[in-house]
């Protein structure tokens, strides 16, 4: 049985945060892409999605 995946681009804005919601609730394993840390952090659906920021926060460098 293989398990389904899925990486996503946009995943903070309003379609991509939908689309996560859509897929994890189905059992797919999504990763997602942002453009910030703070996008990341609204996108994260615990447990179920990892979701990666595009680039580093400048500001903590």
């Amino acid at each position: 049985m293989t398990s389904e995946r899925l990486f996503l681009i946009g995943g903070g804005g309003f379609v991509g945060q939908n689309l996560i919601r859509h897929y994890t609730v189905r059992g797919v394993e999504v990763l997602a892409l942002t453009r910030s840390p703070e996008s990341a952090k609204v996108a994260e659906e615990p447990g179920r999605s990892k979701v990666m920021c595009s680039r580093p926060a400048w500001k903590e460098l």
